[in-house]
Order: C-alpha cells, then sequence, then structure tokens
C-alpha cells in the first residue's frame, strides 16, 4: 500500500473520514498502519542515529507507539490468513529494535501466512543486517533457509547477492570482494533462477536483474552483465537508487559495463 500509505502520512483527513465511515474495514485499518510507520521513519529521517536531534527521537517513538497499537487493530480487522498486517510491522520492529526472540514470532507469522512473500523478505533482511539487530552471519543465514525452502523462479536468491552487498559495504571490502567464487556462484543462481520466472512480478525482476549487473559488473564478468543492463531498459534499481545521483550514477556504471564488455 505504500503509493497510498506516503500521502497518507502527509495528509490524514481524507483516511480518518474512511475509518469513521467504515470501522470494521480491514483496507483501512492496514493502511492506517502503514501511514503511522511512514510517518515514524519520515520524522527520524534518513540520517545517521548520531544526527538525529532528541526532539526528532521522542517524536519517532512516540508515533511507532501509536502504530503499534494500530498493529493491533489491522490485525483483528484483518482475514486470518492475511500475511500483510504482520508485513507491515517489519519496519515497526527495526525501528522498536525488537530483540530476535520477538522478530521471529512475528516472522512466523508472516510465513505461516505466505512463506515466500518478496516484500517481507526484503525488510527482514534489513533487520537481520548487522546495522540492525542482526549479523553478517545472521544475515546470510536467514537468506540461505528462505532460498532453500523458496521454489524455482520465487526470485528470493536475489537476496543472496544484497547480503552479500550488506556485508561488503558494512566492512568497507574492495570492490574485489565480489570475485570471490561463492559471490559469483550465488551470481549465476539467480541467472539460473530467472530462467524459470517466466510469470513472476516484473517488479522482482528488475529486483534481480539490477543485482545481477551489480555483481557481476565486479566480479568482472561485464559481458555477462549486459542482458540485465538490457532488461533494465531506463529504469533505475537498487543499489543505485541509494546514492543523491542515482541516473548519474546509474548511466556511468552502464557506460563503463558497456566499453568493457564490447573491448573483450
Amino acid at each position: 500500500m505504500g503509493r497510498f500509505s506516503e500521502p497518507a502520512a502527509e495528509d490524514d483527513a481524507w483516511l480518518l473520514a474512511w475509518r469513521a465511515e467504515q470501522p470494521d474495514s480491514a483496507d483501512a485499518a492496514l493502511l492506517a498502519l502503514d501511514a503511522l510507520i511512514d510517518l515514524a521513519w519520515e520524522v527520524r529521517t534518513s540520517y545517521s542515529a548520531s544526527q538525529v536531534t532528541a526532539e526528532r527521537w521522542a517524536a519517532f517513538r512516540k508515533v511507532l507507539g501509536d502504530a503499534e497499537a494500530a498493529a493491533a487493530d489491522a490485525v483483528r480487522l484483518a482475514d486470518p490468513g492475511d500475511p500483510l498486517p504482520f508485513v507491515a510491522q517489519i519496519p515497526l520492529a527495526m525501528g522498536q529494535s525488537w530483540d530476535n526472540e520477538r522478530f521471529l514470532a512475528l516472522w512466523q507469522e508472516i510465513v505461516s501466512r505466505d512463506p515466500h512473500n518478496f516484500s517481507a523478505h526484503a525488510n527482514a533482511l534489513q533487520y537481520w543486517c548487522a546495522k540492525w539487530k542482526g549479523s553478517n552471519e545472521k544475515m546470510h543465514a536467514f537468506v540461505d533457509a528462505a532460498i532453500a525452502a523458496a521454489p524455482e523462479g520465487s526470485l528470493l536468491s536475489a537476496y543472496k547477492l544484497q547480503a552479500y552487498y550488506e556485508q561488503f559495504q558494512r566492512d568497507k571490502a574492495p570492490r574485489e570482494a565480489y570475485a570471490a567464487p561463492e559471490v559469483q556462484a550465488a551470481a549465476d543462481a539467480v541467472i539460473a533462477d530467472l530462467a524459470a520466472a517466466d510469470g513472476a512480478d516484473e517488479r522482482h525482476r528488475r529486483f534481480a536483474h539490477g543485482w545481477l549487473v551489480w555483481v557481476l559488473d565486479r566480479g568482472g564478468r561485464p559481458a555477462d552483465a549486459m542482458p540485465h543492463l538490457r532488461a533494465l531498459g531506463r529504469y533505475v534499481p537498487i543499489p543505485w537508487s541509494y546514492w543523491n545521483d542515482p541516473v548519474g550514477k546509474f548511466v556511468d556504471e552502464r557506460v563503463d559495463i558497456v566499453l568493457a564488455a564490447t573491448a573483450d
């Protein structure tokens, strides 16, 4: 519900009216939860923890407390088999620094309803990063277990490439780290997964193509990265979207890859 929750976080009058008119609407309750979580993270800002003011921290915690109450309401109103009120709580768990035991209980609620939910795995990977409540080892263990349990074509294998990115960024590893055999083997597994993913959501395919371009290029395989560049077209994927000038950063890398591939 991201495209609806962001406007609701900015101006919630219409959402409040909806909730008042239909207090038992599961959709409205879920949107209210998403909007509160979006608002909390907007209040906190994307600055590092040391740069966030005490006033913003206090407001962040207050809004997350409101979101926790909204989560209980969303779960109560939802269909018992609906994973979304639980998936929506992952950013809440991160913001409130839930311990691993509490997070695993939430995760069980999710996977018991939708074991291969793509966005849930994206957010959970962030929770298990060393920068949040996990470690490199816990993050990789989480991703490996998800991949092992997933069917061919799920594209969850792409999260292994993101896990290496998170690890190497945290450890300030050199670019050459991506050339390690285990990293390139993970890239080959994603290529195979894509071949079996004819019916996959296009957003998930772009996610996989993006990480393949990143990892294959850094692994010294620019020619192998070319089909994935073509598949992306003008779309700028993660992790280039993290930069202040994502388009410029991505275009520069595209040029470098094309030049390297044609020189081979």
